[in-house]
């Protein structure tokens, strides 16, 4: 009985997950979305000001304590996890924090790091990424946000004008990088308990 010629078709390999950056990572909805993202095997850069590994992650998994408004700092966390995983085919700027004391009792450097880290920070992240995704014509830019970005306070001015900021800046971005194939996420939570406290709440 004749042989058959037919060859069987290849199997395909399957194609790595793109790397995704999450700032905010070391507590609260960053780090929930950080261990979101392992569970479907996609690489991670990890950002915080008090970063530490996270039992249970991948060991390629890469860590960076850095501040989200110091521009140089995230651009070289993103140049070293690229260098390794591949290019940033989705940020998730979480990184935040709340001061919830009326704004008379608010000094001036208290309302310029929440400014600094709310609003800069997104504005540095999206910007250390945004050129290589234009450049491949694809990404995902997730703003977590607030209710507050729509609803205003009497209290936690400045955190209530930073995240009205983000979210006109994340509408903004879509309208101008929806062309280049860059989608842009605005998700705006409402109340999350976390461990810390509500008088002076930091998210980062």
């Amino acid at each position: 009985m004749p042989q058959s010629t037919a060859q069987s078709p290849a199997r395909s390999t399957p194609q790595a997950l793109p790397l995704v950056m999450v700032t905010g990572a070391s507590s609260g909805i960053g780090r929930a979305v950080a261990m979101s993202f392992a569970r479907e095997g996609n690489p991670l850069l990890l950002i915080s000001r008090h970063m530490e590994p996270i039992a249970g992650l991948s060991d390629t998994t890469v860590y960076r304590q850095a501040d989200v408004a110091d521009y140089a700092a995230i651009t070289a966390a993103v140049e070293a996890a690229v260098a390794i995983h591949g290019p940033v085919e989705c940020l998730v700027n979480d990184a935040g924090m709340a001061d919830a004391r009326p704004f008379d009792e608010v000094d001036e450097p208290s309302y310029a790091r929440e400014l600094d880290t709310n609003l800069k920070g997104v504005f540095n992240c999206t910007k250390a990424v945004l050129a290589g995704m234009k450049a491949r014509r694809s990404g995902t830019i997730i703003n977590i946000s607030s209710i507050s970005d729509r609803k205003t306070a009497p209290v936690a001015l400045a955190y209530t004008a930073s995240k009205f900021a983000v979210r006109a800046f994340g509408e903004s971005l879509r309208e101008a990088e929806a062309k280049n194939g860059i989608r842009v996420i605005n998700i705006a939570p409402g109340y999350i308990r976390t461990k810390h406290p509500q008088r002076h709440a930091y998210y980062v």
